[in-house]
């Protein structure tokens, strides 16, 4: 008996073994495609944060906003610069103010004023925070040069 009897006389064993071979090369390339896939992390990015006014940093999630207890002591982000010389030093320091914080521990979005006007921000030894909002007092605090005079570039941890 010749295939073309058998298919003739089997047409439903035909139209099964047709299926199954198709469905196995689905599954085949599937499986080729997402092995050679790359995998990305969920994770929030990790940032410095301080207690002691930038004298000395630690490193926690992006998903603690500021301020919030460490150890029992109130921390802020810092953010860290390097200078040519490869000295670090904190540049100035951020926190939430109390509306905004509230807002987003309890996982609201910030509407677009408190993006804008929803942080203080002050160097480190200043006693004064500065709302964000006021681009002239903000630019001032913000505005980070090198004491050696070098140039600067913010390092985030790992870096």
């Amino acid at each position: 008996m010749g295939v073309r009897e058998f298919a003739n006389k089997h047409p439903n064993t035909i139209s099964i073994t047709v299926a199954v071979v198709g469905l196995i090369c689905v599954v085949a390339i599937t499986i080729e495609i997402f092995a050679n896939r790359r995998t990305y992390s969920i994770k929030a990015p990790d940032c410095y944060f301080t207690v002691d006014d930038g004298q000395s940093w630690f490193v926690d999630s992006t998903e603690k906003y500021p301020p919030f207890d460490h150890d029992g002591q109130q921390a802020v982000r810092v953010y860290v610069f390097q200078c040519n010389s490869g000295k670090k030093f904190a540049g100035y320091l951020e926190r939430y103010v109390t509306a905004a914080k509230k807002d987003l521990d309890a996982g609201k979005p910030l509407s677009n004023a408190m993006l804008r006007f929803g942080r203080e921000v002050k160097r480190p030894g200043e006693s004064k925070w500065t709302k964000t909002g006021d681009i002239a007092a903000e630019t001032k605090v913000e505005n980070i040069t090198c004491p050696d005079g070098g140039s600067i570039v913010e390092i985030e941890p790992g870096d």
